[in-house]
C-alpha cells in the first residue's frame, strides 16, 4: 500500500484468497469498511489496482457502513480488477454508494448495481471529492446544491457533516459549540463543469460566513479539474457590511445565534445585559483566560470593504463566583480585549495570525457593571486573502464570569468635518485615545462644559489619539484646539505661554509619520492662562503632501514637565471662511484671535 497525501491509501499487487465458502453469516468479503465513525462523511481516498481475486469471492461490502448512515463512498478501481463478472472493461472505474448524491452526474448506462453488496460499479468513471469547510454556527440546516452547467436542471443537494461530541452518553453542548470545530460539505464528481450554491432551511441562497474549498487529490487521469466547480455567493445588500457582527446584542433569540466559544461554554443570559437586556455569558468558571466568545466574519464583506476602517466595540462585565462585580484597571493589570484571528493555508497545513484590535478603555464609572472594549481596525489585503477571520473576546482574567453585550464592528464614519474622534469625552470613556508612555490615564468630572461633562486626565504622562490621513486636503488650513488644565498635587497651576522653563504651557502636537520621516505642527496656549479654570490651546497649520500621504497621523501633548494634564474639547477642523462659524460652534472667544490671524473674515 502507498498512502495518499490526503487521508487514504493506494493498494496494488495483492492476491486475495480464502474468502469463499467460509460459513460466516452473510459471508466473507475481501474488503470491508468499519461501521464505527466520527462523522458520516467519507473522506478516505482509496484506489485499488492489480488486485487478484479468486473466483466467486465477494469483493467489497458497502452494506454495514451504509446501514451506519454513510452514503457518499467511492473507491477507484484503476484497472478493472474489481469489475463484476458481467463486465469486461479494463480501464478506470469506480465503486460508488447507491445514492443520488453519488450517481446524479454519472452516465447510468455505465453502472451496474451490485445489490447484495450495496454499491454500483460504474465503468469509465473517475470521481474526485470537493470539500467545503464552513462556520459551524447555525449552519446545521444548510444544504449545498450542485448543478451541471451544461444541464442546469440536473442538480443534487447534500447536507453538512459535523462531528458531534458526547459526554456520559449525551450530546455535550459546550464541546459542540467550540469555535475551532467546523462543518463540512462534500461532493464527489466526475469530470465536468458545475455551479454550487449554499441554501438555507427555506432553500434560499445563503452564505455561511466563510467557505474554505479543498479539491482532494486526483486518483485517476480523467478526474475533475481544479476549479471546475464555481461557488456562487449571494449578492450583498447596500447595508449588509455596515456592521460585521451579527446578533451583537444577543436579542435575536434565547439561543446564542452566530456565536461560538473558545473556553467555558456560551449561553444567553436574559436580563443580565445593559438596561435589563440579554447578554452573552460563559457557562462555567475555570482558571482559563482564553478567548471566550467568538464569531466568524462574512468573507464577502471583508472582500468588498478592502481598505475600509471599522470601529469595534463590546461592553463587558466581570463577575466573581459570588456575583460581585470586578472593575478591571487597564493601566494596572491585564483586562479583556478583542482579538482578530486570521488563518491562511500554508503548504499542507494552516498558518494562524492573531491581532489585538480592541482593548479595555479607561472610564469614569462602570455602566451597570459593564465597561467598554474599543478599537479600530483596517480591512487589509492580508485579511481579505485569508481563509477565515474570527472575531473573539479574550477574557484575560481567571476565575471570573464574563458577560458581553452590544458587540459591534461598524464601518467608521467617513465624515471629515471633525478629525478628532471622541474629543469631547462626553460619556467618560477613552474611545480612540490611549497613553503614549507608561503613565496612567483617568477621567474626571466635571469637564469644560460643566455638570454632566467629563475630561481626560493624564498623570505626569501623555495621551494620544489617531486621525485619518485621508481626511486631510493638500493645501487646506486646519484649526487645532483643546481646553486644558495643569494640576500638581491636586491644585490647579498657571503657566506662561512665552516661557521656556518650568512655567511654560503645554502644547498640542499634530504629528505625522511618512516612511520613517516625522512632521510636526503645534497648537499653543492663547490669552492669559489662569489657575482658576480652563485654558485654551490654539493653532493653525496647512496640510501638505507629506501630511496627507502619511502612514500615521496622531495628536499628543507636550511641555507639561511631569505635571498632571487635564484635556477636553480636543478638535481639529478645516478652517471656515466665515468667523461666525466659530461662534456657531461655541467658540465665540476665538473670533478675535482668528480675525487677528487672518484665517477668516
Amino acid at each position: 500500500t502507498a498512502p495518499y497525501k490526503d487521508y487514504g491509501a493506494q493498494i496494488s499487487n495483492v492476491d486475495m484468497t480464502g474468502f469463499v465458502n467460509t460459513g460466516c453469516g452473510r459471508g466473507s468479503y475481501a474488503l470491508n469498511f468499519d461501521e464505527e465513525l466520527e462523522t458520516k462523511q467519507f473522506d478516505y481516498l482509496l484506489t485499488l489496482e492489480k488486485i487478484n481475486l479468486e473466483d466467486g469471492v465477494n469483493t467489497f461490502d458497502f452494506c454495514e457502513v451504509e446501514n451506519a448512515g454513510v452514503s457518499d463512498i467511492f473507491v477507484v478501481d484503476r484497472d478493472g480488477s474489481l469489475r463484476p463478472p458481467t463486465s469486461s472493461f479494463a480501464g478506470t472505474s469506480t465503486l460508488v454508494s447507491r445514492t443520488p448524491a453519488m450517481k446524479t452526474f454519472i452516465d447510468e448506462s455505465k453502472c451496474t448495481d451490485i445489490e447484495d453488496l450495496c454499491y454500483s460499479y460504474c465503468e469509465d468513471t473517475c470521481l474526485r471529492q470537493v470539500q467545503y469547510t464552513v462556520d459551524s454556527a447555525d449552519t446545521e440546516n444548510y444544504k449545498l446544491q450542485v448543478c451541471d452547467k451544461t444541464n442546469p436542471s440536473n442538480c443534487v443537494q447534500v447536507g453538512g457533516y459535523y462531528y458531534d461530541q458526547y459526554k456520559y452518553g449525551e450530546l455535550d453542548t459546550n464541546l459542540n459549540t467550540w469555535s475551532l470545530k467546523s462543518r463540512y460539505f462534500a461532493v464527489s464528481l466526475p469530470r465536468g463543469s458545475y455551479e454550487a450554491v449554499f441554501l438555507d432551511e427555506n432553500d434560499n441562497p445563503t452564505w455561511p460566513a466563510y467557505v474554505e474549498t479543498k479539491y482532494h487529490q486526483v486518483q485517476c487521469s480523467n478526474a475533475l479539474d481544479d476549479d471546475a466547480v464555481e461557488l456562487m455567493a449571494p449578492a450583498l445588500s447596500t447595508t449588509a457590511c455596515n456592521d460585521l457582527i451579527r446578533n451583537g446584542d444577543a436579542e435575536s433569540s434565547t439561543h446564542h445565534q452566530y456565536w461560538l466559544h473558545r473556553s467555558d461554554g456560551i449561553q444567553v443570559q436574559q436580563g443580565e445585559g445593559i438596561g435589563g437586556s440579554n447578554a452573552l455569558s460563559d457557562v462555567t468558571v475555570t482558571s482559563s483566560n482564553l478567548e471566550t466568545f467568538a464569531q466568524f466574519l462574512d468573507s464577502r464583506c471583508l472582500a468588498a470593504e478592502l481598505g475600509s476602517k471599522y470601529e469595534v466595540k463590546a461592553w463587558v462585565k466581570l463577575e466573581d463566583v459570588n456575583g460581585n462585580i470586578y472593575a478591571c484597571d487597564v493601566d494596572a493589570e491585564r483586562c479583556p480585549e478583542i482579538r482578530m484571528t486570521i488563518r491562511f493555508p500554508l503548504n499542507d497545513g494552516v498558518k494562524t495570525k492573531i491581532y489585538t484590535i480592541g482593548k479595555t478603555t479607561r472610564y469614569f464609572d462602570l455602566v451597570e457593571g459593564y465597561f467598554l472594549l474599543h478599537g479600530v481596525v483596517e480591512i487589509t489585503e492580508e485579511i481579505v486573502s485569508s481563509t477565515d477571520v474570527q472575531f473573539n473576546i479574550k477574557r484575560n482574567r481567571k476565575d471570573y464570569h464574563m458577560f458581553a453585550d452590544d458587540i459591534s464592528m461598524e464601518k467608521l464614519n467617513s465624515n471629515c468635518d471633525e478629525l478628532v474622534h471622541n474629543g469631547q469625552f462626553s460619556i467618560g470613556d477613552s474611545r480612540f485615545w490611549d497613553r503614549l508612555d507608561g503613565r496612567s490615564l483617568d477621567f474626571v468630572a466635571p469637564g469644560a462644559s460643566g455638570s454632566g461633562d467629563y475630561a481626560l486626565k493624564s498623570y505626569g504622562g501623555d495621551a494620544q489619539t489617531w486621525i485619518r490621513p485621508e481626511c486631510l486636503e493638500d493645501g487646506a488650513r486646519y484649526l487645532a484646539l483643546s481646553k486644558f488644565r495643569l494640576i500638581f498635587n491636586d491644585f490647579d497651576l498657571t503657566c506662561n505661554p512665552g516661557a521656556t522653563g518650568s512655567t511654560k504651557c503645554p502644547e498640542m502636537l499634530f504629528r505625522t509619520k511618512n516612511n520613517g520621516v516625522f512632521g510636526l505642527h503645534r497648537a499653543r496656549a492663547i490669552g492669559t492662562p489662569t489657575a482658576a479654570g480652563w485654558n485654551q490651546l490654539y493653532g493653525i497649520f496647512t496640510a501638505q503632501g507629506s501630511d496627507i500621504n502619511a502612514d500615521e497621523v496622531r495628536i499628543s501633548f507636550d511641555n507639561f514637565n511631569g505635571k498632571d494634564l487635564i484635556i477636553d474639547d480636543v478638535s481639529v477642523r478645516k478652517i471656515p471662511v466665515d468667523c461666525n462659524e466659530f461662534a456657531s460652534n461655541g467658540l465665540l472667544e476665538l473670533v478675535a484671535q482668528a480675525q487677528a490671524d487672518g484665517i477668516c473674515m
